[in-house]
């Protein structure tokens, strides 16, 4: 995935730069503005993919900790009580 950023921020980068230059900017404004043009995507994508990372295993271990929540500790199965109470229709206690 870095690869992948890498190349893609780099080609952000020399757009930028390209883009500096065909507008008449001094050499060394146009160089600047296409390496912080191809930083701040970089670090804008890292960082991105850390924070989905630590949402992903996170969510894993709480969907693994409700799940062992519901076993019944004697015999490892899921409980005979439910989980949420079954109301009737009013329609049909009318009835």
């Amino acid at each position: 995935m870095r690869a992948l950023f890498s190349q893609l921020s780099g080609l952000v980068g020399l757009l930028a730069f390209i883009s500096e230059l065909l507008d008449s900017a001094p050499l060394d404004e146009a160089i600047f503005d296409g390496v912080t043009a191809g930083l701040a995507l970089y670090v804008v994508l890292f960082f991105g993919q850390v924070a989905f990372r630590f949402i992903l295993e996170h969510s894993e271990t709480s969907a693994t900790d409700a799940e062992a929540s519901e076993l019944d500790p004697e015999t490892d199965a899921p409980s005979a009580t439910p989980a949420m109470e079954v109301v009737p229709d009013k329609k049909a206690l009318a009835a």
